[in-house]
């Protein structure tokens, strides 16, 4: 289950026009939700809500054995009301972790040399969070800020007594033209510094390529002749998603460590008329995994996913499987 304050940032992205899922953390997003998900454990209960369309707090309380909880503050700049609806209009599946669909391009293309207004709009854009765990006194914070249409910058920061040092500090710069995306991240713990990218072909993409003034109509054709909207095609049964492949490289200063990754993801498009799917590959060649997962919508209700790891130098595998099911309307939903 998404937290509150989780929802909010996600839905300070969209007021904003950032896209989460063009980063190379996001590209096991999907698969993950439905095969990683956590076990609720104990009695947990949480009351947020948005005092105003810019300030959100939420409290939680719960017990695990001993009696904890928390207290939460969150501050944007841009309103969120008419983003966020009313709990009692929120969709559930909005607010739990399954099966996501890829948000399109084409947003990102328009507001691409948007004039001085809109740099003056994105520059304003920034989100503050903070939140207070008890009785461990454990504080955790997150800034946001927008400079740019395609640039962001993030530092997330947690205090506590059982860390190195009393704490941590994770600074994150993002840049997102659409087509790709770069995020350069520094860490004070171990000194770790790194960079990831994810690149797009296919698809939406390919909107791109063709000159601004023309990219609204061509889009649009490239978009049903794909799907098999076009006449005499005959690619009705082709299936519309884009290709994504990235890597990231990471090397720890203090401790004389580093690591990478590599994968590649394709995803359907919301335009897509047929079954949505997912499927991604991600290697980590130092130290020898790979794992490959497919994930699916079978049905409105439900959702599948599958995913298979292995490891070349000592031949460990497993097999995970996953599904996500909603129970029907019956006839007393439809009532008012």
């Amino acid at each position: 289950m998404r937290e509150f304050m989780d929802y909010i940032q996600s839905a300070f992205y969209t007021a904003t026009g950032w896209n989460r899922d063009n980063s190379y953390s996001s590209l096991n997003a999907t698969a993950n939700a439905l095969l990683e998900f956590p076990t609720p454990r104990g009695v947990r209960l949480t009351l947020g809500s948005l005092a105003t369309p810019q300030f959100a707090t939420a409290y939680q309380l719960g017990t695990v054995g001993v009696v904890d909880g928390s207290v939460s503050y969150l501050y944007s700049t841009v309103p969120l009301h008419d983003t966020i609806a009313q709990s009692a209009r929120i969709p559930l599946p909005d607010l739990l972790k399954g099966y996501k669909l890829l948000r399109e391009l084409g947003a990102a293309v328009t507001n691409n040399g948007g004039g001085d207004a809109l740099k003056q709009q994105r520059q304003k854009e920034a989100l503050a969070y903070g939140r207070l765990y008890l009785p461990r006194s454990m504080l955790e914070a997150l800034v946001v800020k927008r400079f740019t249409n395609a640039l962001q910058l993030q530092i997330s920061a947690v205090s506590d007594q059982t860390l190195r040092n009393g704490g941590t500090v994770l600074g994150m710069v993002q840049y997102d033209k659409g087509r790709y995306g770069i995020e350069g991240l520094a860490s004070s713990d171990g000194g770790l510094m790194g960079v990831r990218g994810l690149y797009n072909f296919g698809g939406d993409v390919e909107k791109f390529k063709q000159p601004q003034a023309n990219a609204v109509e061509d889009s649009t054709t490239t978009s049903a002749q794909i799907n098999g909207n076009g006449n005499g095609n005959g690619n009705g049964d082709r299936i519309y998603g884009r290709f994504s492949a990235g890597a990231e490289l990471y090397y720890g200063t203090l401790n004389k460590s580093g690591g990478m990754s590599m994968g590649l993801r394709f995803a359907t498009l919301p335009s897509h008329k047929g079954t949505p799917l997912t499927a991604t590959m991600t290697i980590n060649p130092l130290m020898g995994n790979i794992s490959w997962s497919y994930a699916l919508m079978a049905g409105q209700h439900c959702s599948l996913a599958t995913r298979m790891d292995f490891n070349v130098y000592s031949y460990e595998s497993d097999w995970v499987l996953g599904m996500e099911l909603w129970r029907k309307k019956g006839v007393m939903d439809h009532q008012p």
